[in-house]
């Protein structure tokens, strides 16, 4: 066996974006030209799959035996330089068979002069990632490290307090909003795909979750898990990701690059009323005229997004 590079993902509970996390490690490690086995063990749950298509991840079963290691690495491992692994929620706690599998498999790693990289997935709407923390450092700690990975879901950064009294090395998933999280979806394909060839009209959006990923593989707790020519690829599909936007996007309509362009002319409207208005109170044509500029504005938005 040749050796690789070995990266596991667990959580507390479903929900916690571990998909969203297994995409951008698999996006970044290909844009740095590795050859990456994705590996979904998360019973009853393929969000990898449905988003990145039928053969982007290999099944493995919470039922898989440890005798069975060394025929699924022979069968699928044969060209590897990385694998990661979904474990699914809470897999430690659960005794199933399929953690003699992991520990004989992370053994195997290390044997060949291969690593093993743990993470923890928390998020803001998750509390007791504190458990599993402590479930990866009894179960992988001694091959590996454990690292936190923060994915703030919700955009409160309202993680538990707790995590910051373990002590380890800690990365935040910046906050990507719904209606930018839907994008990438138009399309099932891996994301280092969309990125690279965006859906027609929603550039901006695929942008600004190039910009997401980007700042994730900037992280100095994750960092040299990536290439760092794999970082600049990633942070150039960010490039056209919009600036400020006076409206919310939950929704696909609402990031359309059209609608994202409308949206950021509000903004723009809104500070020329600003500057008017507090140039000269007394310059009512200037006033009035940037008034009508914004709403202008918001008309043109609301048009975007029909």
């Amino acid at each position: 066996m040749r050796p690789i590079r070995l990266i596991l993902t667990q959580s507390e509970k479903g929900g916690c974006g571990k998909t969203t996390i297994q995409e951008a490690l698999v996006t970044g490690l290909r844009a740095g030209g590795s050859t990456v086995v994705a590996v979904n063990a998360d019973d009853g749950v393929s969000g990898y799959i449905s988003r990145c298509g039928k053969g982007s991840a290999l099944a493995l079963s919470w039922t898989t035996s440890a005798d069975s290691v060394m025929p699924w690495m022979t069968t699928h491992l044969a060209d590897a330089d990385v694998v990661t692994i979904d474990c699914g929620a809470n897999l430690i706690a659960s005794g199933a068979p399929i953690n003699a599998f992991l520990g004989e498999f992370v053994v195997r790693v290390v044997e060949a002069g291969g690593s093993v990289t743990p993470l923890a997935i928390a998020s803001t709407n998750a509390p007791g990632a504190d458990r599993v923390v402590r479930a990866m450092r009894d179960a992988f700690g001694d091959y590996g490290k454990v690292r936190l990975v923060q994915n703030d879901q919700d955009g409160s950064s309202a993680f538990p307090r707790s995590l910051a009294t373990l002590g380890m090395p800690t990365a935040t998933f910046p906050h990507i909003a719904p209606g930018f999280v839907q994008a990438p979806m138009l399309e099932v394909a891996p994301l280092l795909n969309i990125l690279r060839s965006p859906p027609e009209h929603y550039a901006m959006a695929i942008a600004a979750h190039a910009r997401a990923v980007a700042r994730f593989m900037r992280e100095p707790a994750v960092q040299d898990l990536f290439e760092p020519q794999a970082i600049d690829e990633v942070t150039a599909y960010a490039a056209e990701a919009p600036g400020t936007l006076q409206r919310a996007v939950y929704q696909l309509s609402q990031v359309t690059d059209e609608a994202l362009k409308a949206n950021m002319g509000i903004v723009s409207a809104k500070k020329s009323l600003w500057q008017a208005a507090g140039t000269d109170r007394s310059d009512i044509t200037s006033i009035s005229e940037a008034a009508l500029g914004l709403i202008d504005a918001e008309v043109a938005y609301f048009a975007a997004i029909k």
